[in-house]
């Protein structure tokens, strides 16, 4: 009972409270100065994205702004204006956090991040085009606000070391610089749709780094996968002994294809037509260690993890194809959320948890307080592109994180899973396979009754795929005319 508990304890930790510990950041290091921002950012985050939940779900203030975007100069978008002002106030916090904590690491960091904030900035400047006054203004902007970014990165590390307090005023000096090229941004605007236009038009940039951050995410779904596979391996091997898991484990490979193909004829859930071609990849490896006498306990758990990962991956894939994931399926299907509502939280709990690990560390170049900060100012960037986007009721940002997904699992997940088989297999099993393991009472089982536990597995299995099939053949034969 012991080892039972411990196993479900595991459980629990693997599939729960790990996430939520990487969710959480630690304050508990870092000054009083970068505690406000950190919390000012994040809570500017959450008021961002419950705005994005109430536009998202029809609320109009202000009046609406039609505007066209180069992604798709043939549709035309409406926002309200509400959502359009604080979409542009949140954009200058972000940023203005972005470069506070910038500044707070080596200076070759803070050149990278005011270089992305450049390109930002002309790519606004299109707005202002038109008007030769603004024009002239934004030149001078420019190279003045670049001078006073270096000159206020130096001044304000020499100050920090003589006043720790400099660090609370520090963010005034950034919303300055930023909000300049905002207010120029507004006024030189022809009209709110010209706004809104070119505003979506400067969103590309923090589109391009979502796209980025999503092809990374995608190794978290390969991940999911090994959990639930070494979870699995794990249930087993408390359970039973390695001699009887290992043709039990060569039963469910072998039958895995046709249980695939006949749920898939059910439930026509394309993830099941997909795991039907990747289970035979497992089923193919077994064979080849029967044949050369290499199909050990340890074969067989590696092979059963990996043919539970595929199917995770397989889901994965399906679900990514259909714009969802696995909380927010599962959401849906309850009927707790409404598919915009579990998009938005999910995806920023999702970059939250993955941001919280990189803030939560420490480093010569990117300093503990300098981490937390860009952590903040990327959360409250991000929240600002899933406010417009959702107020626009354009779903280009989803169906990029769909599209980026689909290419992430194919570029990094297989890789990854393929270097977890080859160079780190407890993670897959867990510890070294010991030759007496699961109830004590199996071990004492002779060769016979371990035979006809496998012959009646494979009764079962046999009996099981043969109902299915003829449900299937039932149903099909009922849908024709």
């Amino acid at each position: 009972m012991r080892s039972v508990w411990g196993f479900i304890k595991e459980v629990i930790n693997d599939l729960f409270l790990e996430d939520l510990r990487q969710g959480l950041i630690d304050l508990g290091p870092v000054g009083w100065d970068v505690r406000l921002m950190v919390v000012g950012g994040l809570l500017t985050t959450l008021v961002t994205l419950l705005a994005a939940l109430l536009f998202g779900h029809g609320l109009l203030a202000g009046g609406e702004v039609a505007f066209s975007t180069s992604d798709a100069p043939d549709k035309v978008f409406s926002i309200p204006f509400a959502a359009l002002v604080l979409a542009t106030l949140v954009f200058v916090a972000g940023w203005a956090v972005l470069l506070a904590g910038a500044a707070r690491c080596r200076v070759w960091v803070f050149l990278l991040v005011g270089a992305i904030f450049v390109v930002q900035a002309l790519v606004m400047a299109n707005a202002v085009a038109g008007s030769a006054l603004s024009t002239l203004a934004f030149t001078c902007m420019l190279p003045l606000a670049a001078i006073l970014a270096l000159g206020g990165y130096f001044a304000l590390r020499s100050l920090r070391r003589r006043w720790t307090w400099i660090g609370i005023p520090e963010i005034a000096w950034w919303l300055g610089l930023v909000a300049a090229f905002i207010a120029l941004f507004w006024i030189s605007g022809e009209s709110n749709s010209a706004v809104a236009s070119y505003f979506a038009i400067s969103m590309n940039v923090v589109f391009i780094l979502a796209t980025l951050y999503w092809f990374y995410l995608s190794i978290n779904i390969a991940d999911i996968g090994v959990r639930v596979g070494r979870l699995v391996v794990k249930g087993i091997r408390q359970l039973l002994a390695p001699q009887l898991a290992r043709w039990l484990i060569l039963v469910f490979l072998l039958f895995k294809p046709l249980l695939s193909f006949g749920l898939f004829g059910l439930t026509e859930f394309m993830s099941l037509a997909l795991d039907l071609y990747v289970s035979w990849l497992p089923v193919a490896v077994a064979l080849v260690l029967l044949l050369l006498r290499r199909y050990s306990a340890t074969a067989a758990y590696v092979l059963l993890s990996l043919s539970i990962i595929l199917s995770v991956m397989s889901v994965g894939l399906a679900l990514a194809q259909g714009g969802s994931d696995f909380a927010s399926f599962i959401l849906e299907q309850t009927g707790l959320v409404s598919p915009l509502i579990s998009f938005v939280a999910l995806t920023t709990w999702d970059m939250a948890s993955s941001g919280a690990r990189f803030a939560n560390g420490d480093g010569k170049n990117l300093p503990r307080a300098g981490r937390l900060v860009l952590y903040a100012g990327a959360l409250t960037l991000a929240a600002t592109a899933t406010l417009f986007y959702t107020a626009a009721g354009n779903p280009v940002l989803q169906e990029m994180a769909d599209n980026v997904l689909l290419v992430g699992l194919a570029l990094l997940g297989i890789p990854y899973i393929l270097f977890v088989v080859w160079r780190r297999r407890e993670r897959l099993i867990g510890p070294p396979v010991q030759e007496k393991e699961g109830l004590t009472m199996l071990h004492r089982l002779p060769r016979a009754a371990w035979a006809a536990v496998v012959a009646m597995a494979v009764a079962l299995t046999c009996c099981g795929c043969l109902g299915i099939w003829i449900v299937w053949m039932a149903r099909a034969g009922a849908a024709t005319p």
